[in-house]
């Protein structure tokens, strides 16, 4: 595949220490195959598939985005909080999709919550059919976490037909193309997976100069891009090498701590986030602090955090 002529060519031929990236899940699973067999540490930006790291995995790693299975328990204790009784879950046909599917289903489970689960392709654009079987249900909170690019389309399309949902969840996209998209139907309502310290003046101070020079607003891909290069950074500072299994080494038994990010980077032996606190971030009216992204209208703020890290995953096999 393209993804992985690229990941080649980055080794092979530019001999880069490590590569950081993947956001789908089918990319992630191919790239993890590369890294390990070319023993080249690789940071997955998503790409939250529970098959991408195997137990044998020591060159693939988790950075913003747990594995699938480690989000029952953010919507576990979502569900709880909040009270809700009534869920619709809507994911797309392909490895992400069914992940969340099967985390969903285990959460419905333990808690005895009404559960509906549509699944549709992931190109499709109208999800009227799907929404229309949930309206029986009366949903109270629809995760589209398992279907990234159909966000947009699911909540404007909900309140078209009159679902009267109080939240609708996503995976970690950008939330700049949302509000672009939904305006004012965005906010209070879409609940984003986050990993990214908003409210932290470190944040602010960076996202003041990133702002400044590009011209946009500091998300949580672009905080997690930096986060990655400073941890690999570090590592090479601290090991005086810039061999690729060195590095991958001194990650895997480290700790790396960024006042950006939610919880410390720290790893499994197979490259599973040991300390992730899983988050949900809510699209709110306002401007952001500071010039963060000024005249904007909009911010991003922490709005769920579990109470504790979550439970890393550990593969099948």
């Amino acid at each position: 595949s393209e993804a992985v002529s690229a990941f080649r060519e980055l080794v092979e031929v530019q001999r880069v220490v490590a590569v950081a990236g993947p956001v789908s899940s089918d990319i992630g699973l191919a790239l993890s195959k590369e890294a390990e067999r070319y023993r080249v540490p690789l940071f997955l930006l998503a790409a939250g598939s529970d098959r991408v790291l195997t137990r044998s995995s020591r060159y693939t790693f988790r950075t913003c985005l747990p594995s699938a299975s480690m989000h029952e328990q953010l919507f576990e204790e979502f569900i709880r909080a909040m009270k809700v009784t009534r869920v619709g879950n809507v994911i797309a046909d392909y490895e992400w999709g069914h992940s969340i599917r099967e985390a969903v289903e285990r959460v419905a489970a333990r808690t005895g919550i009404q559960l509906r689960t549509e699944v549709a392709p992931l190109t499709e654009s109208d999800f009227t059919p799907y929404l229309r079987r949930l309206r029986d249900l009366n949903p109270e909170l629809i995760i589209a976490t398992g279907h990234p690019p159909g966000l947009s389309a699911i909540v404007r399309q909900s309140l078209e037909l009159g679902l009267d949902v109080k939240w609708i969840t996503g995976s970690v996209p950008p939330a700049a193309p949302l509000v672009n998209a939904l305006g004012e139907l965005a906010f209070g309502r879409v609940l984003l997976t986050n990993c990214a310290n908003y409210e932290s003046p470190e944040y602010v101070a960076l996202a003041e100069r990133f702002r400044e020079r590009f011209g946009t607003l500091m998300e949580q891909f672009a905080v997690t891009g930096y986060v990655t290069v400073m941890m690999i950074a570090d590592a090479i500072e601290k090991t005086g090498s810039t061999d690729p299994s060195v590095i991958a080494d001194h990650i895997r038994s480290g700790r790396y701590v960024s006042p950006l990010y939610l919880w410390p980077l720290s790893y499994t032996e197979w490259g599973e986030l040991k300390e992730a606190r899983m988050s949900f971030a809510v699209i709110e009216r306002g401007d952001p602090p500071g010039r963060v992204n000024p005249g904007s209208g909009w911010h991003l703020r922490i709005f769920f955090i579990t109470s504790e890290p979550v439970k890393p995953y550990v593969p099948k096999e």
